[in-house]
């Protein structure tokens, strides 16, 4: 008797070990998930590691920096890129839209009031945003980077853009040379896209305080005149959601954050959702023969 009553004895425990060990692993699997879905406070900030510049490439250097424009890029000035308030759009001008960016892309995609098509990720970053494979479509479960997914399914003719928030402590050029490099590989899966970007909104004055890793509504400000400078050299359009949040002190107010960076649920529908339904550009159909009978052209202007 003494035997057997060890033998259960021994049979219970191990079973509890097994069971303690699956809910370790269950829970481990929905944490990643959570992290994957759920906007948090950006990595560079919760990280114990300051962010450092990246680098890029040799070839991108080659391509963007110090680098006249030249060609169908126009002369800083003569490119209003900054749209305008608009008529507000209703659902269907989302249908063929992409948003792509970290999480405040994400809390977008979750509580905005916009249904679209969303290729976002938390702490993604204008360089990650290159190799980072998390996308799946219908034909495939193999995840695809950003770019694969756009060369797989190159269906969209609105491109939303937003990176900048998780690069406040890159190099500024580094960090425009691969947002350039990004827009040129976007454009040339999708050609006839209108291509948005979206300004970075401010962190709060406590966030800023901190100054962690770079993070501060000084740097916000210069990001932003970069990538209008950027938009206005590459044809872009650029959606000024930093004037929209900022208040009179150029922070992000307290009241529509739980964190000092990231929107509350309710305000991204009511704030940057429709700010996007109601400043899109005026996109005019003209004439133009492509060759092969198909003749169609896409027009683009502000007025």
């Amino acid at each position: 008797m003494r035997n057997k009553y060890f033998f259960f004895k021994n049979i219970i425990i191990i079973a509890l070990i097994c069971a303690c060990l699956c809910l370790i692993i269950f829970a481990s699997n929905n944490a990643e998930y959570s992290r994957c879905n759920i906007p948090a406070t950006i990595r560079g900030i919760s990280s114990d590691e300051p962010i450092e510049a990246i680098k890029i490439p040799g070839f991108v250097e080659e391509m963007y920096v110090d680098l006249p424009i030249t060609g169908d890029d126009p002369v800083v000035g003569e490119f209003s890129c900054e749209v305008s308030e608009s008529d507000p759009v209703d659902d269907s001008y989302f249908d063929d839209a992409v948003f792509i960016g970290d999480s405040r892309t994400v809390g977008m995609g979750m509580f905005g009031n916009i249904k679209s098509n969303y290729y976002a990720k938390v702490s993604l970053k204008i360089d990650t945003v290159f190799n980072s494979a998390f996308i799946t479509t219908d034909d495939s479960d193999t995840p695809l980077t950003v770019l694969e997914a756009l060369e797989e399914k190159p269906i969209f003719k609105k491109v939303y853009i937003s990176f900048g928030i998780n690069e406040l402590g890159y190099n500024r050029n580094v960090f425009i040379n691969c947002y350039k490099l990004f827009v040129d590989q976007v454009r040339e899966r999708l050609p006839n896209a209108i291509i948005y970007v979206q300004s970075v909104f401010p962190v709060s004055e406590a966030v800023s305080e901190k100054n962690r890793y770079g993070v501060n509504n000084e740097a916000v400000v210069e990001v932003n005149e970069a990538i209008k400078k950027m938009a206005i050299e590459k044809n872009l359009y650029y959606l000024d959601t930093y004037t929209l949040l900022a208040d009179e002190n150029g922070a992000l107010p307290a009241n529509i954050s739980s964190d000092g960076i990231h929107l509350g649920p309710g305000k991204y529908s009511v704030m940057v959702s429709e700010y996007i339904r109601t400043h899109t550009a005026n996109v005019q159909i003209g004439p133009v023969d492509y060759g092969n009978g198909y003749i169609l052209d896409f027009k683009f202007s502000l007025d």
